[in-house]
């Protein structure tokens, strides 16, 4: 409920945004639209960008076929099928609840197309008219070949649905519907895809050896930073320049080369490691505002984020100021100064000279995706990380967990800001996935001994259901001992976590203390064996046996309570009165338990 207040604030704006962008038709007899860039009927599309540092092809599309056609019935086929999954876009572009991204524009296109073509080449159907339950059928039994993620079917047959629920008086789709209510597309794509991936995350280990990695690069960099100034001044005056560069400091110039993409590399990924920005953001950042932060005109590095911003023109982060990201982004000012000069470019992230063999109107400017690729797999080289390839998105999951776990603070409520999302449900995705319980093993003993020593030595005060047990774990190790030290405390600990495998999991409101044994009693878990913390809450939490709760979370909890009575107070729902008030009630009781336990 919280996280619903926090974007109350924001609704006004974004449905103004919306509305504007609903606005996209030009006036009759005109043949394009707003988010369209050309004529709808062109074989070609593009739609406009609203991203900066993106390659121009980005956002195109050709409905050129990715089948070979031969003969003049399967050109007049693909012919009628293009004419039919153009219209469907144009409807479901034009329609009120159009989607606001050009992106997303682009990628539900690719679906239709993709549909389009299995019916026209797989299924050799000439018309929408005459697909029928057999189609449907082949369709889905295509997917499942392709053993495609759960999502990207459901994706698929969710694009496949609009074939049916866009028709209106200028376009006709399927006769029938294919998934009418009775049956759920999320039980269908379920059978017929595999587990859902996601972006790998860097293990502790491997994140900071990346991380330390190129912090030694950069502080290293002032001779590779002065030979290339070297050799793009002598670039621009001789035509032999690589003789001359080598005459004067003995060095390859292709050397060089790799040991400035590296360098680019490692600066890059400091930013990433440090900032936890996604790959739009990052490419957005203007070269001016990082100016700005690293001559300390200004303490925060300004960027913006469309992702989660729900409005076209994006929403505003700011990152702060800290030395290791500004020597990173002074590097990238130096390397990338060349080509800003000659081409004016106002974003910081620069395909640099070595990327380009003369830098001018035909060449791509920006650090697109591509290139920022490359620079990512030299970086991996370089640090001997051949385990696989490093993304963007890694290093903002690394960010999430070690915020989570390492460092023991994990407030769901600060982090989701960090991240800028926009409710914890997607901050919890990055710090509470399957692969919790085998993240970061050793560092998750460490953290459970530490946890629980705090405990025991009462430097951690703590309520709720696991203090009882905490009480009884007391009550043997005195019995045990007739003086009890930190010492005897941190062998009964460190004995406790081997054997009983324990865990403690941080969330933002308090810990679940977790064994084997303890498992199936977890109130979130829904079979009976395992904690679900997806289904996790506080209604559940708070009546929990492995939950408890420090005294220092009280801040978190007296901001529940401080939404929870708003909600109650102005809602006209009597279902959300009635969780309301449940979670006043919880909430005060933790307080008070809280404020109990600080008096004793």
């Amino acid at each position: 409920m919280s996280s619903s207040l926090t974007n109350i604030e924001e609704k006004s704006e974004m449905q103004k945004e919306e509305v504007t962008d609903r606005k996209t038709a030009l006036p009759d007899g005109e043949a394009g639209y707003k988010w369209l860039i050309g004529d709808p009927k062109d074989v070609d599309w593009e739609f406009p960008e609203y991203l900066n540092g993106q390659y121009p092809c980005r956002l195109k599309l050709t409905w050129n076929p990715t089948f070979k056609v031969e003969g003049i019935t399967t050109t007049m086929r693909w012919t009628k099928w293009t004419e039919i999954g153009q219209s469907l876009c144009i409807n479901l572009f034009e329609s009120k609840k159009s989607i606001t991204k050009s992106g997303s524009k682009k990628v539900l296109a690719q679906d239709v197309k993709y549909i389009c073509q299995f019916f026209c080449f797989e299924r050799q159907i000439m018309d929408i008219s005459d697909v029928d339950a057999r189609d449907i059928a082949a369709f889905e039994n295509h997917l499942q070949k392709r053993q495609l993620s759960i999502k990207t079917v459901a994706t698929y047959l969710r694009t496949l649905q609009r074939f049916w629920t866009s028709r209106c008086a200028h376009w006709s789709g399927l006769t029938f519907c294919p998934y009418p209510s009775s049956i759920s597309i999320g039980s269908i794509a379920k059978q017929l895809g595999v587990k859902n991936g996601h972006t790998r995350t860097l293990l502790p280990k491997t994140g900071l050896h990346l991380l330390d990695h190129a912090l030694n690069i950069i502080s290293t960099s002032a001779k590779t930073l002065n030979n290339y100034d070297l050799y793009s001044n002598l670039k621009n005056q001789e035509k032999d320049h690589a003789t001359t560069y080598f005459k004067k400091t003995n060095q390859k110039a292709n050397k060089l080369i790799k040991e400035v993409r590296v360098l680019y590399s490692a600066a890059i990924v400091i930013t990433l490691t440090l900032t936890a920005m996604r790959k739009h953001e990052l490419s957005a950042i203007l070269h001016q505002d990082a100016v700005d932060m690293v001559e300390g005109l200004a303490d925060v590095l300004t960027g913006r984020v469309h992702k989660t911003a729900k409005v076209l023109k994006g929403k505003e982060t700011q990152r702060q100021s800290i030395t290791e990201l500004n020597d990173a982004l002074s590097v990238i000012i130096r390397l990338t100064q060349g080509v800003r000069d000659k081409t004016n470019n106002k974003l910081l992230l620069l395909r640099l000279s070595t990327h380009n063999s003369e830098v001018g109107e035909h060449n791509l400017i920006p650090l697109g995706s591509h290139s920022l690729y490359i620079l990512l797999d030299l970086f991996c080289e370089s640090a001997g990380y051949d385990t696989g390839l490093l993304r963007p998105h890694m290093f903002r999951r690394f960010f999430a967990m070690m915020w989570a776990w390492r460092f023991e603070v994990g407030d769901l409520h600060y982090l989701s800001k960090l991240l800028f999302h926009n409710g914890y449900e997607f901050t919890k995705a990055y710090t509470e996935d399957e692969n919790v319980w085998e993240f970061m093993t050793d560092e998750m003993k460490a953290l459970t001994h530490s946890i629980f020593q705090d405990i025991l030595t009462k430097e951690k005060q703590l309520v709720g259901g696991f203090s009882r047990t905490v009480e009884r774990y007391m009550r043997l190790i005195q019995a045990k001992v007739s003086i009890v030290n930190p010492d005897h405390i941190s062998d009964f600990v460190h004995a406790l976590v081997e054997r009983s495998c324990y865990i403690v999991v941080p969330a933002g409101d308090g810990y679940c203390f977790m064994s084997p044994t303890r498992a199936s009693s977890a109130k979130c878990s829904t079979n009976g064996v395992q904690p679900d913390y997806s289904n996790r809450n506080e209604n559940l939490c708070g009546v929990c046996p492995n939950f408890g709760v420090s005294t220092e979370k009280i801040g978190i909890w007296e901001r529940r309570l401080s939404h929870h009575t708003k909600i109650l107070k102005t809602t006209n729902s009597q279902d959300l009165k009635d969780a309301a008030q449940k979670g006043v009630v919880l909430a005060q009781r933790m307080i008070n338990s809280i404020a109990f336990k600080e008096i004793q």
